[in-house]
């Protein structure tokens, strides 16, 4: 006996479910499609929004990024023919590796370094990286590589004048980026420190206006005032001196400076530049018109560090040179006499040689202003006692100096 089972769809049926699936399963992956693609457009659509922005801002950390990592690293000899095909080529990142690379082999010149730069023309490319306003730390980098090179000999240093580098460091002095003004600074002090002719052509280039500017500016940085003043000093010194109708115009700002500043490095530039615009009578005369010169020079003679207080002794010394009224706006500080007695017997000698200049000019002076000496009678015992004390140098520039004192007050003289 069969059994037989019952169909549970008739035969009309049987073809309809698969057709019903196939349209819903159609149906489904038309769907999918849709939403596949209108999520394309979407994530399409957010790439054009961020497609300028998001890469460079990638690109300019990746920058930093590299910048900070070769600062950090080091570099050998071995290296220098990569690090001066990077400073070649036209690849931006490459030229800062390479000049972050050869800075750090300048630091101590390895094996002539210096010379080696020069010679494989390199300056000139330095040079070209001052032009690139567009990237203010490849000048930075730049200027690195170029002081370095002006630490060096004075041919070496002459190289970088003679290829056209002091129109550009002078031009960056007006830069917005304080850092770069500062390192523009560092330079041309190193290079008017080199001989007094480089000097005079710093300042017949126009450096100094653009060094005093920096120097004035209410938003510049410590650094730049440190060595904005470094610079300007330098200009205003040497030997023989510039012609004071050429720096003159940096006396005010000196003064102002030594009046405003506490910073020993700032300080000791300024006065020392004070002191070489106080040898001669115009310069104290426009040193005169900041009626604080004379306090301040008298107060820091308190000041224990010795590249401060010998520059004071000097200018004071100077300004006692000038007219009657000069020398009484000095000796009519309430403090001066004070200040020049606790320093005659400082243990330094190059210390009490500088007292003398400004005692034999008051001891030389009209009657008034000698008695307001002579009445400081512990000074007087002092000056005696060193006279035959000191050590043979001073006392007898004791003698030679101050036996006009010795003559009026006690009637007798040193015997050397």
């Amino acid at each position: 006996m069969e059994l037989e089972f019952a169909n549970p769809h008739p035969a009309n049926d049987f073809a309809e479910v698969p057709q019903t699936i196939l349209e819903r399963s159609i149906q489904r992956q038309n769907e999918k499609k849709k939403s596949l693609l209108s999520q394309a457009k979407m994530a399409s659509n957010i790439r054009k929004n961020i497609q300028i922005s998001a890469p460079k801002a990638t690109r300019r950390e990746i920058f930093a990024f590299n910048l900070k990592l070769w600062r950090r690293s080091d570099f050998t000899l071995s290296g220098f023919s990569q690090l001066v095909e990077g400073i070649n080529s036209n690849h931006r990142l490459k030229q800062h590796r390479g000049v972050i690379g050869l800075n750090k082999l300048l630091e101590n010149n390895i094996n002539g370094l210096i010379q080696r730069v020069i010679d494989i023309k390199l300056v000139p490319r330095m040079i070209e990286f001052l032009k690139l306003k567009q990237d203010p730390q490849l000048q930075i980098e730049a200027v690195e590589v170029l002081t370095s090179i002006a630490s060096g000999t004075t041919l070496q240093t002459q190289v970088i004048l003679d290829k056209g580098a002091i129109f550009w460091l002078i031009n960056l002095l007006y830069s917005k980026k304080q850092e770069l003004r500062g390192k523009s600074s560092i330079i041309l002090a190193f290079l008017a420190e080199d001989s007094a002719v480089v000097r005079d052509r710093l300042i017949a280039s126009g450096a100094l206006p653009p060094l005093l500017k920096a120097v004035e500016d209410p938003d510049a940085t410590q650094y730049v005032l440190q060595k904005g003043v470094y610079a300007i000093s330098n200009l205003c010194r040497g030997r023989p001196l510039p012609p004071l109708e050429k720096v003159k115009l940096a006396i005010p700002i000196l003064c102002k400076v030594i009046s405003s500043q506490s910073d020993s490095q700032i300080l000791t530039d300024a006065i020392w530049a004070l002191s070489s615009a106080s040898k001669s009578q115009d310069g104290i005369e426009d040193m005169f018109r900041d009626p604080k010169v004379i306090h301040t020079l008298v107060s820091l003679l308190s000041n224990p560090y010795l590249p401060i207080m010998i520059p004071c002794l000097k200018t004071i010394g100077n300004i006692c040179f000038g007219t009657e009224a000069q020398i009484e706006a000095v000796i009519d500080h309430p403090e001066f006499f004070e200040k020049i007695e606790s320093l005659i017997d400082h243990k330094k000698k190059v210390v009490r040689r500088e007292i003398l200049l400004p005692l034999s000019r008051i001891a030389a002076g009209p009657e008034k202003q000698r008695n307001k000496m002579f009445h400081r009678h512990s000074l007087l015992k002092k000056v005696v006692f060193m006279a035959n004390q000191d050590i043979p140098e001073v006392r007898r520039l004791l003698f030679e100096k101050l036996n006009k004192i010795l003559d009026k007050k006690r009637g007798t003289q040193c015997v050397y």
